[in-house]
């Protein structure tokens, strides 16, 4: 058996789900607990691999908040020697490449979670994100939003959840909110998902394949050069990648428009037009 099918067989047994965030900050810590008290500076930056596919629902604590909170952990477990934490998802594929090479990355669960640790002054050379980053600009229902720029910055995660409230679950949150009385948008409505570079918009479970009594799709892609794509599928590349230019209409009533130039600075009007 070769190392990947290894890895898919480990990947695929319930017993190496993390099923939740408390648990990954109770496993990592109980791992990385020989390094308490330590002042040794090859434990300066700690770098995570996450290993799952993009339809890996188990994974989904594995965000910007949970490196905060993983600090907040490790901090307290006077695991003092960490400054840094790199946050990497990965495919069963791409991580046998870096178990097979000299890259000491070490598996605190195989098949599913892997780190390694190094002083400030290395690069690193194993990093899996150098993706450049996406705006999603409100150019429609501004008042209905919890932000009119939302970055979307792959260097710690690859799912942002879109829909009307904050906080789902325990472990489940909206990254972009929608007001709640904001028709045609679900609670988990749908997700931007960063696959290979290139960004894709998702469909959720019972999210925005709900229909209105006119069986008409609320939610759709506005591409750029004017063709209008409807998301109705479960898959996020059921339609092609976003590009420079298109229009996410979640409802009737919110757009957005993704560009990968920095909205903030006046160089990119065009980012911030309305719906034609």
């Amino acid at each position: 058996m070769s190392i990947i099918q290894s890895v898919k067989r480990l990947l695929n047994h319930k017993e190496n789900f993390i099923e939740n965030k408390n648990d990954a900050l109770n496993i990592i810590c109980s791992h990385l607990s020989r390094y308490s008290r330590s002042t040794d500076r090859n434990l300066a930056v700690l770098e995570l691999w996450i290993v799952s596919t993009l339809d890996d629902e188990h994974v989904e604590w594995a965000d910007g908040t949970f490196i905060k909170e993983l600090k907040s952990r490790l901090q307290q477990e006077l695991i003092t020697g960490i400054k840094s934490i790199e946050l990497h998802h990965i495919s069963p594929d791409d991580i046998c490449g870096l178990i097979t090479g000299e890259n000491m990355i070490l598996p605190i669960i195989k098949g599913r979670l892997y780190y390694r640790t190094h002083g400030i002054s290395e690069q690193g050379s194993t990093s899996i994100h150098g993706f450049a980053p996406a705006w999603l600009v409100c150019i429609g229902g501004v008042e209905n939003v919890n932000q009119k720029i939302f970055e979307l910055e792959p260097n710690t995660r690859y799912v942002w959840n879109i829909g009307r409230s904050e906080n789902l679950s325990v472990v489940e949150k909206n990254d972009i909110v929608i007001l709640d009385d904001c028709k045609g948008i679900s609670r988990l409505h749908a997700a931007i998902i960063l696959d290979e570079g290139k960004y894709y918009l998702k469909c959720k479970p019972r999210g925005c394949r709900a229909k209105n009594n006119q069986n008409k799709v609320f939610t759709k892609i506005n591409r750029a050069n004017g063709i209008e794509e409807e998301l109705v599928t479960l898959s996020h590349k059921a339609l092609p990648y976003l590009k420079e230019g298109d229009v996410i209409n979640l409802s009737n009533l919110v757009y957005f428009r993704i560009t990968f130039n920095n909205p903030h600075t006046n160089s990119v009007p065009f980012a911030h037009q309305g719906v034609d």
